[in-house]
């Protein structure tokens, strides 16, 4: 193996090694638990360490870190949090292709583009969970969706699965 070819392949698995230990150190921090007051923690420890950090810089970190697939809060984390940014974010860092298709699919009983997008952003909540494409998405992963879900939010989960089942990615 070539120098070139050990130096790429020493890169990769120090910036792997990097990042199972970011989530590792997610999974162990106060705001893993639920995404309602997470950032109060870090917002401490840096007044403590004489920093002025801001709760929307802290957010945009988060969402940057999710969308880089550095680490992916749970699914009960993701769904409730109430990030406005999260659908957009994931859809343009993740599988802007897949997310254009639904957007643009036909299906029997067409649903307004307010619950599509609802049902788009569902979607999101499960790549940033899990990772992957709109394309590995399974069955399995709308259900524990489904399972956390909100009230409110149920009806825009079961809307992602028929989604994709119109597309043929899942029976019906």
């Amino acid at each position: 193996m070539s120098t070139t070819a050990k130096n790429a392949c020493s890169r990769c698995t120090a910036m792997w090694s990097m990042a199972r230990m970011a989530q590792q150190r997610w999974n162990t921090s106060p705001g893993s638990a639920t995404s309602v007051g997470w950032t109060e923690a870090p917002l401490a420890w840096g007044i403590a360490h004489g920093s002025k950090p801001q709760k929307a810089g802290l957010g945009s970190g988060l969402l940057a870190l999710v969308c880089a697939d550095v680490i992916r809060p749970s699914m009960a984390w993701l769904a409730s949090s109430l990030s406005p940014h999260l659908r957009e974010a994931i859809e343009a860092a993740r599988d802007p292709r897949g997310f254009a298709e639904l957007r643009n699919a036909r299906m029997p009983g067409q649903p307004d583009q307010r619950r599509t997008s609802k049902a788009l952003k569902a979607l999101a909540r499960i790549l940033a969970a899990k990772g992957g494409a709109i394309d590995e998405i399974v069955a399995g992963d709308v259900l524990e969706l489904l399972l956390v879900a909100t009230p409110n939010s149920t009806s825009h989960t079961r809307l992602a699965y028929a989604l994709l089942q119109s597309r043929g990615q899942f029976p019906p």
